[in-house]
């Protein structure tokens, strides 16, 4: 019967090897595959969930450092203000002051100027009858 289907002993044989082949191929490729992918796929997808928690915990870090550093940049910004507003009054004190010294300065050494001049004037003044004679002599000859 088996002749009349053109199956014969060869085909039994193939069929055998093929089964046993198929058996080998399950038991020692597919089983630890499919263990491996299944450990693989657990492993992940609680990965997964570690990874969204650390991106949210991240996530809020990021908004608390942003805060944080909004407020240290107000503290000083107000701290600078503060600084800047007390420096420019010393500095106002600092340039008035020095202009009032420079104008007593000035004024001295106008002082000190004006009676050099009366005391020179005072040399010629004194001076100019003598002068005036030796010029006298000069000219005439004496």
């Amino acid at each position: 019967m088996l002749q009349q289907l053109g199956i014969n002993s060869s085909t039994l044989i193939q069929f055998i090897i093929f089964v046993l082949t198929f058996i080998i191929l399950v038991k020692f490729i597919y089983e630890p595959f499919a263990k491996t992918m299944l450990e693989r796929q657990k492993r992940t997808v609680g990965s997964g969930e570690v990874a969204d928690e650390i991106n949210k915990k991240a996530s809020e870090l990021q908004s608390e450092y942003t805060l944080k550093a909004r407020d240290i940049h107000t503290h000083i910004s107000e701290i600078y203000k503060s600084i800047k507003i007390e420096t420019s009054g010393e500095y106002d004190k600092i340039v008035s002051l020095s202009k009032e010294e420079a104008k007593n300065l000035i004024e001295s050494n106008r002082k000190q100027i004006e009676a050099q001049a009366q005391l020179i004037n005072k040399e010629l003044t004194a001076q100019t009858p003598v002068l005036a004679l030796a010029i006298t002599n000069k000219l005439l000859g004496k």
